[in-house]
Order: C-alpha cells, then sequence, then structure tokens
C-alpha cells in the first residue's frame, strides 16, 4: 500500500472506527482501519495519478461531517487547497487494488494560501486560516456542501495585528496559520504575525 512520507506532522482524527491521516510531504492523504490497521483508501499517485494530488499535507487536522447524507473528510494542504471527499462510495484506484475517495463537488477549494493547522466546523461551514511568508494570509468560512465561499477574513484589509495590538505591529504580516475553533456561536482563529 501507499506510505506515509516525511515531515508528517499532521494530527489523526478517529471517526467511527477509522482514522485518517495525511501523508506529509508524500502528497497523499490516507484512512485506515482502526482496529486492523489496514489500508481503506488513499489519495496519491497510485490512486488517482498527479493531476489527483494538490500537495503536500503535513500539518492539520480532519474534519469528518455528514454532508446531504453522506460521509465526508476535509482537509488542507501546504498548497493552500481545502480538499473534500466522499469517504463512503470509493473508486477503484489506477493500480487496481488500491480505492481512493472521490471529491465532492466544488471541491477543492483554492485558499491561495497554505492552510497548515487551522481547520474546524460548526457542522454546516468550515473555517479555515492561511498563512504565506510571500504575504498576508485569510480566515475562510466554506460551504461544507458545495465548497463555495461564505466569506473571507483578508489580513490586508480585516483583522490586522496593527489595528488590534498598536503601532508596534504596523507593517507586519498577519496570517492565520494557526489553530480554529468553533464554539457556541463563536469562532476562534490564532493570528500570527512576522515582520
Amino acid at each position: 500500500p501507499p506510505q506515509l512520507g516525511g515531515s508528517v506532522r499532521t494530527t489523526p482524527t478517529i471517526h467511527n472506527g477509522v482514522i485518517y491521516i495525511g501523508g506529509g510531504d508524500q502528497q497523499s492523504f490516507m484512512a485506515y482501519d482502526l482496529a486492523t490497521g489496514a489500508l481503506i483508501w488513499s489519495r496519491d499517485v497510485l490512486s488517482v495519478s498527479v493531476p489527483g494530488l494538490f500537495g503536500a499535507t503535513r500539518y492539520g487536522p480532519t474534519v469528518v461531517l455528514d454532508v446531504a447524507g453522506t460521509t465526508a473528510a476535509f482537509w488542507t494542504t501546504d498548497g493552500g487547497k481545502l480538499v473534500g471527499v466522499d469517504v463512503v462510495n470509493l473508486a477503484l484506484g489506477l493500480d487496481g487494488l488500491t480505492m481512493y475517495a472521490p471529491l465532492l463537488a466544488g471541491y477543492p477549494f483554492d485558499m491561495g494560501y497554505g492552510g497548515w493547522v487551522g481547520l474546524a466546523t460548526d457542522g454546516v461551514s468550515l473555517f479555515a486560516g492561511t498563512y504565506s511568508n510571500a504575504g498576508e494570509g485569510d480566515l475562510f468560512s466554506v460551504d461544507a456542501a458545495t465548497g463555495t465561499l461564505n466569506w473571507q477574513l483578508s489580513g490586508t484589509a480585516g483583522m490586522q495585528a496593527s489595528v488590534i495590538y498598536g503601532a508596534d505591529y504596523t507593517g507586519l504580516e498577519e496570517g492565520f496559520q494557526g489553530g480554529v475553533a468553533y464554539d457556541d456561536g463563536i469562532l476562534f482563529a490564532n493570528s500570527y504575525c512576522t515582520g
């Protein structure tokens, strides 16, 4: 079966006896049976070929949701993609052996910058933070069922550290590479500044 690559820093997510984990710089994502350790499906070069990959998945958790009656898994990639797949209706991979989870309609959602550890949900929407060494990162709300943008909080025009913390933070680049959490109608995001 496909192997996990290097630089794996993802947080394994367990849901209904399945463990979900990103494959690091292997540019893969996999689901294993928690009880047996057997590979259930993967998205990697053996299953969907190079065009099916979206960049390394070195960081972050997986969010598993019921989307219109279908169990779906979501994760972010270093390449700035928010990926959503159907984990029930699997398809046979290119190698004729490995199963893979097909993309949901509307995915991958392109966030522009890398999505690292920030991914959360309120059960309807997905909330993801981004960061780039080349510029400001943003905070996104995406409709889980359709993969369309609900809103985007831009680091360049919205929540700036210089506005919150004063002149000491003027000119710094701000991103949301840290955690994102949702609780009781409130979204929490960890802003990160460099300069």
